[in-house]
């Protein structure tokens, strides 16, 4: 009872009461096709069919597939290992919104998910005043993440990154609000750094990496080794 009742208190303190007792609002970016393959088909009068890509039921059966919007599996997967941190109740739900929702209203906490694909990362780059880290653009088409302190971070077929960042971007009128972003270099670091934040928050405050609302984290595998900020978000 006092393990559990000290994780909670460490939960309150590190994602702030809005998330933990109010609204879970977790977001994921959404994609719809690039505007030129959108006019090459219109042009050859061609709908926008999606199909399974495999399934021992074709041939037998119809596969209707109603599709609004897109979303990547990795981006929902790290969703759902941070989701298993809170309860969902009448008082405090779970709330999936995409990006865009929240910067028609960013007047609440939040956990993104997705580096530059998510655009509550650039709300958190264009809006803090000192941000922890900046991405680059290289010559390769890609991009990477330059700390504040100048260490740089690149993903490689070896080694993958996961992000943490941890922001508090109202510290005197809403002390308890919190902007976190949860994402990766390469296609597994937003997938493993929701794992690893799921892992570290439930193992309570004596075991956890993450501490106190203290800065970010950077990680690269599911066991990796973790560098972490020494400046606090403001």
């Amino acid at each position: 009872m006092a393990q559990s009742r000290a994780v909670s208190r460490s939960r309150v303190r590190f994602f702030g009461d809005e998330l933990v007792h109010q609204e879970t609002t977790l977001v994921y970016p959404d994609f719809v096709l690039h505007e030129d393959v959108r006019e090459t088909l219109s042009s050859h009068n061609q709908q926008l069919i999606y199909q399974r890509p495999q399934s021992r039921f074709t041939g037998m059966a119809v596969h209707r597939i109603d599709v609004p919007s897109l979303v990547a599996s990795n981006d929902i997967q790290s969703l759902l290992y941070v989701s298993s941190l809170f309860d969902s109740n009448a008082d405090s739900p779970n709330v999936m919104l995409a990006d865009g929702k929240i910067l028609e209203d960013c007047d609440r906490s939040f956990i993104s998910f997705g580096l530059t694909s998510n655009d509550c990362t650039h709300l958190y780059l264009h809006d803090a005043p000192n941000p922890l880290f900046s991405v680059v653009e290289d010559d390769q088409g890609s991009e990477y993440v330059r700390l504040r302190n100048g260490h740089e971070y690149r993903s490689t077929d070896q080694r993958q990154y996961g992000v943490i960042l941890h922001h508090a971007p109202d510290r005197d009128d809403a002390p308890e609000r919190r902007w976190m972003l949860v994402a990766g270099l390469g296609p597994v670091g937003t997938t493993d750094a929701g794992w690893y934040l799921a892992r570290a928050r439930q193992a309570g405050p004596a075991r956890s990496g993450l501490r106190g609302g203290r800065g970010s984290g950077l990680l690269h595998g599911p066991d990796a080794e973790t560098e972490r900020g020494t400046d606090q978000c403001h």
